[in-house]
């Protein structure tokens, strides 16, 4: 029997696939012996491991599928786990460099069977086709419902506590998803929407290490002026708008049109410029003169702080209600013991 080897690419789960065709018995006997040998110093060598081919798009009958996992700490070098061991609360990890195993999958201890790969592939362009983009239509529409509904409570019983009404200035801290900054301004136009500094800092280093220049701020390939390039573009937050035009780390490359970091540093700035000083968030992450709350960590925490509580990511709505009135209760107590004090 023949077995293959799938591996998933997560990049976009459904563009690419290679299938690892397991050598039948004959097969087994004609193996060749790995020529190839590396050198590690003149008194020693060792043989070269062998790899396990995949072959792109092979018919068969069963597979055992792989699904990345992560990033191991050779750069070319990646982890991945076997899809239905998983779902078995098994982990059957094995290492994966390109398109070849580092290890052979038959002699895995795999606690699931093999399944059909054709149906498995078949399930998997059916979802794309007619579950993906409805599922996500749903998710959007559905949140943006949600964040209108928060929002107006908010304000109503903003309107209770503000009995003498008083003129608010408030600023919302969100983390740049469209539909909360979108529900926001509407319910609270005259209100600042900002955005959290610490989701910022994250998007530009995700983008940063999708696009190249990474490579030249570690490693063989490192470059200080590359590095420092970096260091004053984090700083852009803290300065006033009306400066941006004075830096010159926004207007080109570090280093010139020949040097290979010229490229991914430019990419970089062109997606800086369309995205953070043209887009849609232009006007939300400029920190200049702002000493507090520059971040949703607050309310990171106190989501942390419910979710340790209650040992669940869905609890029942009866005991959220337990906690939140042990919340009231606890804020309540330090209120009478602070206004004692003073």
């Amino acid at each position: 029997m023949s077995v293959y080897f799938q591996q998933r690419y997560y990049r976009h789960p459904l563009q690419y696939s290679t299938y690892y065709q397991a050598p039948s018995e004959n097969e087994e006997q004609q193996q060749p012996v790995p020529q190839n040998r590396v050198e590690v110093n003149p008194l020693t060598e060792r043989r070269e491991r062998p790899l396990y081919r995949g072959v792109k798009e092979v018919r068969s009958c069963l597979a055992y599928i792989f699904q990345y996992a992560r990033k191991t700490a050779k750069p070319d070098t990646s982890t991945y786990v076997c899809m239905h061991c998983k779902k078995l609360k098994k982990y059957t990890a094995i290492r994966v460099k390109g398109e070849d195993f580092l290890d052979d999958p038959v002699m895995l201890d795999h606690s699931c069977l093999p399944v059909e790969r054709t149906r498995d592939k078949a399930e998997r362009l059916s979802y794309k086709v007619s579950k993906l983009c409805k599922i996500i239509k749903i998710i959007i529409s559905y949140a943006r419902i949600d964040y209108m509904v928060i929002f107006q409570q908010l304000r109503e019983a903003l309107v209770r506590a503000n009995a003498e009404s008083e003129e608010l200035q408030l600023r919302f801290i969100v983390d740049f998803e469209m539909a909360t900054i979108n529900a926001a301004r509407r319910v609270f136009p005259r209100f600042s929407v900002e955005g959290c500094s610490w989701h910022l800092s994250q998007a530009w280093v995700r983008k940063r290490n999708s696009l190249g220049p990474l490579h030249y701020m570690k490693g063989e390939g490192r470059c200080g002026r590359v590095i420092r390039w970096w260091r004053t573009l984090k700083g852009l937050p803290f300065l006033p708008r009306s400066c941006y035009h004075l830096v010159n780390a926004l207007q080109t490359p570090p280093v010139d049109q020949v040097h290979p970091a010229y490229v991914p540093c430019q990419n970089f700035l062109d997606y800086l410029n369309s995205t953070w000083l043209a887009g849609p968030f232009s006007n939300m992450w400029c920190k200049y003169m702002v000493h507090e709350e520059r971040t949703t960590n607050a309310a990171e925490n106190y989501h942390g702080r419910l979710r340790r509580i209650l040992m669940k990511k869905h609890p029942p709505l009866a005991s959220l209600l337990l906690v939140f009135r042990a919340f009231t209760s606890v804020a309540k107590a330090t209120l009478k013991r602070m206004e004692a004090v003073c």
